[in-house]
């Protein structure tokens, strides 16, 4: 068993693409190890993930939507490495999952939340469509209720989140840290060749053809980003 930590508290765990990098990297090289049957992903301060970080928009602006459509496939790619990871990724969850936190979750394949965490696509609030969300949101949760977090931008419960299949299991505040190291003891207690055919052989039955789905929703991110940007006002701060 390893464990990873997204470690940039001041930013609510916010994510770039250095830091995917680095966290899908660090999980890759831990889980590579054929000993290795889990890995727990945790975040450091109060919020699992804020989403992308803000603080890169003003050069996402200077980019054209071809360019920022291509950088967004990149970044799924990333988390589709994450996914396919041998190991079974066990996340625990506290404070705010939002925007790409969401996306971020839907490539760990067990998580663990909070009763008191909240979870939400924000984006829409400023005027930006979380299209590349969105491809992976759709092939995990019912439609309705994409729709309702995507077109509110409203936050939902942990308890919410449990029953759309955002997260697998919610506890107590207080006994998050316990219960993410019990349920990872209890996966990595089994032989670790049964953990991994297991995980293959679900992954090979819910793999499904995208087809143009993620260019799609990437050139459409990347315009409504476009848009926004010459929209916001100087002062303006999509947190």
């Amino acid at each position: 068993m390893a464990e990873v930590t997204l470690n940039r508290p001041s930013r609510g765990n916010a994510v770039d693409t250095e830091m995917l990098q680095l966290l899908v990297t660090s999980v890759k090289d831990v889980a590579n190890d054929p000993e290795c049957a889990v890995v727990v992903i945790r975040s450091a301060g109060d919020h699992f993930c804020s989403g992308w970080d803000t603080a890169g928009f003003a050069e996402l602006g200077r980019r054209s939507a071809e360019e920022l459509a291509a950088e967004l496939c990149d970044v799924h790619r990333l988390l589709e490495e994450l996914w396919a990871v041998p190991a079974v990724t066990v996340a625990g969850v506290q404070g705010m999952a939002a925007g790409f936190g969401l996306g971020l979750l839907a490539h760990v394949h067990v998580a663990v939340a909070a009763a008191d965490a909240r979870f939400a696509l924000p984006e829409v609030r400023h005027g930006i469509a979380p299209a590349g969300v969105l491809v992976d949101l759709a092939r995990a949760l019912p439609a309705k209720a994409v729709l309702d977090l995507t077109l509110t931008g409203e936050p939902v419960t942990a308890e919410r989140a449990r029953e759309l299949g955002l997260v697998s299991r919610v506890v107590g505040p207080d006994a998050l840290g316990a219960e993410v190291e019990r349920l990872a003891g209890v996966i990595a207690g089994h032989p670790v060749s049964g953990v991994t055919r297991a995980l293959e052989s679900y992954r090979r039955i819910t793999a499904a053809p995208s087809g143009g789905a993620l260019e799609a929703a990437a050139a459409s991110a990347a315009f409504s980003v476009k848009q926004a940007m010459a929209a916001r006002r100087p002062e303006g701060n999509t947190k």
